[in-house]
């Protein structure tokens, strides 16, 4: 006997329990992460230590007893940090239509602070950073908190795009901030993680889902118009083929509120799924403009899926993948550093770059504080650094931003601020879209309010080789020749217009007002220049 206490003591007393706790202070980094791989590898008793549930060993209760396997943790983590992450990178082609002198904040106290264009898009992108690093497991009780207050600042601060499902993604944000998301110390596939705070943010999802319910329980909802106008192509016709518009109607908040008493227990879990899950891809099929929140409802749903299932496909070991990203190296923290500013070059937001420079300031000081707690720092925070500035610039060219932003800017600062900075915005358009027609058709008109004739011919025509099928810039082009008196060049401008856009009535007044040697009318206001 005497020799069993002795040898069970011995790997008891060398470290922590592989014990996942709530606490995020307990969840202390394997050995690996300190610089020594091999010594922080989890022995088959350390396993099965993890494994057990540690029901006895801590909390129990509707809240504090609240677990779920670390794998199902790992991949909500991953998909939810990721979704807000793009999301928030996504809203920054609307921050010209933020501070043009005219607020009203979602809360009283938050007009003196509220965004203006600058800040709004500093606050987008350091959201964005902080989200990323997020979904790499980096510095989460620091980034997350940061997200959220960030999040809250720049939804309560105005109503400029104030959606009620900003309001549930404000809320997840701080709860998700009392997650433990960071992997536990000697964590397999299926070591139980305890969380109230995950409880929580499933129960948050059922009031949603009660709240939405009741909404809809009106006469516009419930006879199917208002459905109706919102759900349109395929999807519109294979319902009007089976079951039509008013039952969907009827189904839609019944369904809702089936998830409101099941979206947050686990008995229940194996009804909440696979019908949150078809729900949800039915409001991206129908192609709501609500931004990616349908995305982020499906990245939700990952906490939903029943735990056997991560069990079933969990490992008694970390994967390849993990191994690496735990591993120490200083080679990949300096690399990541000059990676980082390297990929400068390739912003085009208008304040990335000093943002840039504060998010590696701040990826600085996450290094410095792991070498000073846990030793040399992971390879993951290396990389989570380098993927945030790229999660920038993919997001950018994939969705646009840029370009929105700017034509939002030309727009805006044309009609209610300063026409040099619109024409400054325009200029730059042209420059990151050159084959955009209706960028130079823009800059064009800029360019002739300011007097500059010559540039805004240059203009015209580059906005004619891209939209051929349209006169607008022929009129253009053929009303400032005839108003310098070169009327025979105003009439063959004319003519190509009505050749290119057959249809356009404009374009054949032109034609017989000019052909009568008459001067020709004011062209009529275009639509507001926007995305």
């Amino acid at each position: 006997m005497a020799k069993k206490k002795s040898r069970g003591a011995g790997p008891r007393a060398a470290g922590p329990k592989p014990v996942a706790s709530a606490n995020p202070t307990e969840n202390v980094r394997s050995t690996a992460a300190a610089g020594s791989p091999k010594a922080g590898a989890p022995t088959p008793e350390v396993r099965r230590e993890a494994r057990a549930k540690p029901t006895a060993r801590g909390p129990s209760g509707f809240f504090m007893g609240f677990e779920v396997p670390w794998q199902k943790l790992l991949a909500a983590r991953v998909a939810i940090f990721l979704v807000l992450a793009c999301d928030a990178v996504l809203q920054i082609g609307h921050a010209p239509r933020y501070g043009t002198g005219f607020n009203v904040a979602q809360l009283p106290g938050f007009d003196a602070i509220a965004p203006g264009t600058v800040a709004y898009e500093v606050g987008q992108l350091l959201t964005g950073y902080c989200l990323a690093l997020a979904a790499f497991g980096v510095a989460t009780r620091f980034v997350v908190p940061i997200a959220a207050l960030l999040y809250g600042w720049l939804y309560f601060g105005s109503q400029v795009d104030g959606y009620q499902h900003h309001y549930l993604v404000f809320i997840m944000l701080v709860v998700a901030s009392f997650v433990p998301w960071e992997r536990p110390a000697g964590a397999v596939g299926d070591t139980p993680v305890r969380s109230w705070a995950l409880r929580l943010f499933l129960v948050q999802l059922g009031i949603v889902y009660f709240w939405t319910a009741v909404a809809k329980l009106d006469g516009a909802w419930l006879d199917g118009s208002t459905l109706g106008r919102q759900m349109t192509g395929g999807l519109r016709s294979m319902v009007d083929s089976t079951i039509g518009i008013k039952a969907a109607s009827v189904s839609v908040p019944l369904v809702e509120l089936v998830l409101a008493g099941t979206v947050w227990f686990k008995r229940t879990s194996f009804i909440a799924a696979p019908l949150g899950i078809l729900l949800h891809c039915g409001i991206v099929a129908m192609g709501l403009e609500i931004g990616l929140f349908a995305y982020l409802m499906l990245a939700c749903y990952l906490l939903v899926i029943p735990d056997s299932l991560y069990r079933f496909i969990a490992t008694d070991k970390p994967g390849p993948l993990a191994e690496l990203m735990a591993k120490p190296s200083w080679r990949v923290a300096g690399a990541a550093m000059g990676i980082g500013f390297a990929l400068f070059a390739f912003l085009r937001l208008e304040h990335a770059r000093p943002v840039g420079i504060v998010a590696a300031v701040g990826y600085a000081a996450i290094v410095w504080r792991t070498w000073r707690t846990e030793g040399t720092p992971r390879i993951a925070i290396g990389l989570a650094h380098i993927a945030a500035m790229l999660l920038w610039i993919g997001i950018d060219r994939l969705g646009g931003v840029a370009i929105d932003y700017y034509r939002f800017k030309g727009s805006m600062e044309k009609r209610f601020g300063d026409k040099a900075v619109s024409e400054a915005a325009y200029a730059r358009l042209v420059e990151i879209a050159p084959e955009d027609g209706n960028a130079h058709y823009q800059y064009a008109k800029v360019l002739l309010d300011a007097n500059k004739g010559d540039a805004a011919l240059v203009e015209l025509r580059a906005a004619q080789r891209y939209e051929k099928t349209k006169a607008r810039s022929f009129l253009l082009e053929a009303r400032y020749l005839a108003g310098l008196g070169k009327v025979a060049e105003a009439k063959a401008a004319a003519i190509a217009g009505a050749q290119a856009e057959p249809s356009s009535s404009e374009a054949r007044t032109l034609v017989e007002t000019l052909s009568n040697a008459q001067a020709p009318t004011p062209p009529a206001p275009d639509e507001p220049d926007a995305p």
